[in-house]
Parts: C-alpha cells; structure tokens; sequence
C-alpha cells in the first residue's frame, strides 16, 4: 500500500479513495473523546455484553510498537502507539471466531438483538452503501468502516465485509442469509496465504445450494 500511496496533497478532500488505517485510528480518538471511555470498554458495554458474546471481557493494554520489546499482550484488546508517525494509536481488537460472528449476525439483523436495537437501522444502511469504487473488475467498493460489494441487478440487499493482513475476514451477505468469518492465527507462525483464503471463498459459495 505504501507503494501505491498517493503523494499527499495529489487530490483534493472527497475527489479520491485511497484505504488508510490512520482514518481508523482518528475516529477512535474522536469517540474516546466525546465519551470519556476507553473505545473497548465501550464496545463491552454496548455491543459485547447485549449479544451475549462469550469471550470477550474488555481488558485492554497499550504497546510501543517503535521498541523491539513491543510484543501482543494476551489481553482482548490494545492500543498501538507509533509516536514518531502520530499522536493517535492504531485500537487492535483480538477477537475470537464465535464473537465475531454474533457481531456480524447483528449487522445482518439490521442492528436488532433480542427485540433492541443495538445500532440504528439507518446508520447500518448508510455504512454499507457502496460510496469508492476501488476495484471494478471485482465490483468491490468502499463504504464507512465496511467494504461493500457493488450491487447487481438482482441485489435486495448489499453485501459488505473487512479484511485483516489478507487472510482475517467477516463478511455479511443479506440475501444469502450468511455470516462469514474466517482467521488465521496470525501471531504465530503460519504458512496460510491470500491464494488459500480466495480458494477456500469460492468453494464456499459454489457449495451454495441453487434454488
């Protein structure tokens, strides 16, 4: 990506797509700072805790990731600090596979668990509205937070997910009714690969049973 990267100052604002983890890193600041809280006690009290999730508990450490001591805590989440970059850290989420997938049921049940809304329908359907085009011949597209693919002339509802170092993955695919979750066990050592992960999504979805 660093490649690839545009120079800064090439576009204007709203005139081009480039994906930037530090746009990430900003937004979390900003909700820290309207609301006081730690972004994963947030997440504990307003998402984990109402869906019942089973292994997520909201402890949170924070790393230097610029020492060579810097190493993933066994914690369920952490910020990372590059401070010769920027003042805001990267907020890393660990995740297990059964927690990520009632997260994703959620947006597939338009925000709604248990009779509650947990988040507005409107804000689901605005996220996931497929705003950058950012590969056509794939038809995949970028909307808030979410990658959206493009929808066809036989899409009743968009299809949207999220990639982590190529091979992490939950995707949300409303008129298939599936939740898709697939990870690698990254902090080890892995020999799992981008070719594997695209082999394994087709084979899902030619298992499709034909109507």
């Amino acid at each position: 990506m660093l490649v690839d990267r545009p120079r800064r100052g090439t576009h204007k604002p709203g005139e081009f797509y480039y994906y930037n983890n530090w746009d990430f890193n900003t937004l979390g600041a900003i909700l820290e700072q309207q609301t006081g809280e730690s972004i994963y006690t947030l997440f504990q009290k307003e998402i984990a805790e109402p869906l019942g999730m089973l292994d997520y508990e909201g402890n949170y450490a924070s790393i230097d990731a610029e020492t060579d001591e810097a190493e993933i805590p066994n914690t369920d989440g952490y910020y990372q600090y590059e401070r010769s970059q920027s003042k805001y850290p990267a907020y890393h989420f660990r995740m297990s596979a059964r927690d990520l997938a009632l997260y994703g049921q959620l947006y597939l049940d338009y925000g709604s668990w248990n009779g509650e809304q947990i988040i507005p329908k409107s804000w689901i359907d605005v996220s996931t509205k497929p705003y950058s085009v950012y590969n056509p011949q794939y038809g995949n597209a970028y909307g808030m937070l979410w990658r959206v693919r493009v929808p066809g002339k036989d899409t009743k509802r968009n299809s949207f997910f999220h990639t982590g170092l190529g091979i992490h993955m939950l995707g949300v695919y409303p008129d298939s009714k599936l939740v898709f979750v697939h990870r690698v066990n990254t902090e080890a050592e892995f020999d799992y690969n981008e070719s594997d992960f695209y082999k394994m999504i087709r084979l899902v979805f030619n298992a499709k049973k034909q109507d």
